[in-house]
């Protein structure tokens, strides 16, 4: 990269961006594809404010791993911040790096392997409910499945809990205030939250049963004084660098964050994966093969998920082309260059990892799925910041191997039982929110297999 930093990057204008507006609400990553074709990997938008926009790895790798201490958060994350407060999605500095510092040892092996049972409990309930009336097939949303199913399995892992009388609550609140707070993402002007418009009070109204219903939680654990294997007393029962315990409020973020992120993430995923299979039964078998090779008959094991070694190259596919968070932005704390051009301080520099996923100049035949790509052989050859579903360096996701176990038992158990056919001759569209949601329910049949497969 150049020294110089004279020029600013190409891009278009203040009124030329203004005609954008419509076009970014409607599907931004659409934007921000044209832009690039338009003006190359890195370049500018008003948004309404001037905004960076970085597209290759290199450039990605230089701005969030190797300097990744000059970025915050900044203004895009400010939507969030009275649903996440200070979890990890949203905080900076010291506040972070303690968080991240208290929270890594709970996604160590020894954890995961104790979620292997929460993941393969939770998924033999759901698929025992597919087939429930002694049909041998079944329409179902999977959509709809898999948003329960990561939601059960969140809560288990995170609170140790179902919520009980509260899930139907919980559910239907976290749905309302991400989708409230999407729209004042993708809003180039929002009313301040304090004013009582619909949308506003919508918003805050979920929050606060959110609140309820998370700090309820908290309050009957430190009562039982019993501690499980679970996020919540780790959280209760972790300090901080100065030795004090985590405040209730803290508690309470982390959470949130984690019951969020953990059952969107993996939940849209599995149904994209789905749907992907029920096109693709040529993928199906090879992933069914696979799993009779590994497990047999037997439910997999934190062991065997290791050798799952095409499931995984599925599932990385799927992320590829559909990334839990399809866009990551920061703000500069001081100023740098980028192929010879000044980024000033407090500058807004977005990078769009759905575009950077697709792009034909990373990908051959980026929108074809193809597992293979991710055959180690293969992927060595790749650049590696062009494919970053989780994030990258120090702020990378927390969860990843988390959401990797998690779906590798999903689908293994899927396959195991059912056959996946299409319904329907494709795919719905993918629409940015904070993650790609389909557009309309992903329908598919499940059929029983026999015993021989």
């Amino acid at each position: 990269m150049a020294t110089s930093t004279s020029t600013r990057p190409p891009g278009i204008g203040r009124v030329a961006s203004f005609y954008l507006i419509r076009k970014f609400k409607n599907n931004y990553l659409r934007v921000y594809e044209c832009l690039k074709a338009r003006f190359g990997c890195l370049c500018t938008v008003y948004l309404p404010h001037l905004r960076y926009l970085v597209f290759h790895p290199d450039d990605i790798k230089h701005c969030l791993r190797d300097n990744f201490e000059n970025y915050a958060k900044g203004d895009d994350y400010r939507e969030l911040q009275p649903l996440f407060g200070d979890g990890l999605v949203t905080s900076d500095g010291k506040i972070w790096h303690e968080q991240r510092r208290q929270l890594a040892s709970h996604f160590q092996h020894s954890q995961l392997r104790q979620y292997q049972g929460i993941f393969v409990r939770r998924t033999r309930d759901m698929l025992d409910r597919w087939t429930a009336n002694g049909t041998q097939s079944e329409l179902r949303d999977v959509t709809a499945d898999f948003a329960d199913h990561a939601f059960v399995i969140a809560g288990d892992a995170f609170f140790g809990t179902e919520f009980g009388n509260d899930a139907f609550t919980m559910r239907q609140a976290l749905a309302t205030v991400l989708h409230e707070a999407t729209q004042r993402m993708v809003n180039l002007c929002n009313f301040p939250l304090h004013l009582p418009t619909p949308a506003n009070r919508r918003y805050l109204r979920a929050v606060r049963e959110i609140d309820r219903v998370v700090f309820e939680a908290i309050d009957r654990r430190l009562k039982s004084g019993i501690a499980q294997a679970d996020l919540l007393s780790a959280l209760l029962n972790g300090s901080t660098a100065e030795g004090t315990r985590c405040t209730s409020r803290l508690v309470r973020d982390q959470l949130v964050t984690f019951m969020i992120a953990g059952h969107e993430t993996s939940g849209l995923s599995l149904a994209w994966t789905l749907g992907v299979l029920s096109h693709r039964q040529d993928i199906q078998d090879n992933v069914a093969q696979e799993v009779r090779d590994v497990l047999g008959g037997n439910e997999p094991s934190f062991e065997s998920l290791a050798r799952l070694t095409y499931t995984k190259m599925v599932i990385q596919e799927i992320l590829r082309l559909y990334p839990p968070a399809p866009v990551i932005s920061r703000c500069t704390l001081s100023d740098m260059s980028l192929r010879g051009c000044k980024i000033e301080a407090g500058s807004t520099v977005t990078f769009p990892v759905g575009v950077t996923h697709r792009d034909p100049e990373r990908w051959d035949s980026p929108a074809e799925f193809r597992p293979e790509r991710f055959d180690p052989h293969v992927a060595s050859g790749r650049q590696p910041f062009a494919f970053m579903p989780f994030g990258v360096g120090a702020r990378s996701c927390i969860g990843e191997t988390f959401a990797y176990h998690e779906m590798l038992t999903v689908i293994a158990m899927v396959c195991q039982r059912y056959s996946i056919e299409a319904v329907g001759d494709a795919l719905p569209d993918a629409f940015p929110k904070i993650m790609l949601h389909p557009t309309s329910p992903i329908l598919v049949t499940v059929r029983r297999r026999n015993e021989s497969g």
